[in-house]
């Protein structure tokens, strides 16, 4: 929690895991919670619109964008938005190639950029958007380098049911600017090495 509210915070944010494990959920209460606490314009970009975020919250002001897919889909979408310097943006769930480029590509625009994509696990969510990627003819040398410069964090949530209880169980990635070993594991396409980090982070709460 601490790492997300940073304002320093920098990169793509991606909140991974299974259907119904409350990747949208989080995803929101973080955007909504930086922006209220922080201030300044919160764009929501939805292709399919789960929950309505214009509004007024705290300190700052929820802008909702849906996808406008006759003009030019996620790209025309995202630059047009973009222009407006937004001190946080919040992609809706990453479903195929346009929109994993256009995630990984906006996420170097200085402000923080939090989305949902579908993964069983942390690794594997790398595959993923690595297979996105090459739907759009990218690469696997571009694609990993994207990947590096282009995230902050990864966090993985799960679903457990004890009887009528369910919990959530958490495990995440932290790429911070100075951990260049970690993003030199993406860059090389050593995704699997990521679980000695995932492990070690885990270990310090």
């Amino acid at each position: 929690r601490e790492f997300l509210c940073d304002p320093n915070l920098k990169r793509a944010v991606l909140f991974c895991g299974d259907q119904g494990a409350g990747k949208t959920t989080h995803a929101i209460s973080t955007s909504v919670g930086r922006v209220s606490e922080l201030g300044g314009i919160g764009l929501s970009l939805q292709d399919t619109r789960e929950i309505n975020l214009n509004g007024l919250f705290g300190a700052g002001r929820s802008i909702d964008v849906e996808i406008d897919r006759a003009r030019n889909g996620y790209a025309e979408t995202i630059i047009r938005s973009l222009r407006s310097r937004p001190k946080l943006t919040y992609f809706a769930e990453i479903r195929e190639g346009e929109a994993a480029i256009h995630v990984l590509q906006s996420a170097g625009n200085g402000s923080p950029l939090i989305a949902t994509v579908h993964g069983e696990g942390i690794v594997h969510t790398f595959h993923r958007l690595t297979s996105f990627c090459r739907q759009k003819d990218y690469d696997d040398r571009a694609i990993k380098s994207m990947l590096a410069d282009s995230l902050s964090a990864i966090v993985h949530l799960k679903m457990h049911s004890q009887g009528p209880v369910k919990q959530v169980s958490v495990e995440y990635l932290l790429i911070e600017d100075k951990d260049s070993a970690v993003r030199q594991k993406i860059s090389e396409g050593d995704f699997k090495a990521l679980d000695d980090n995932i492990n070690f982070q885990r270990s310090r709460g």
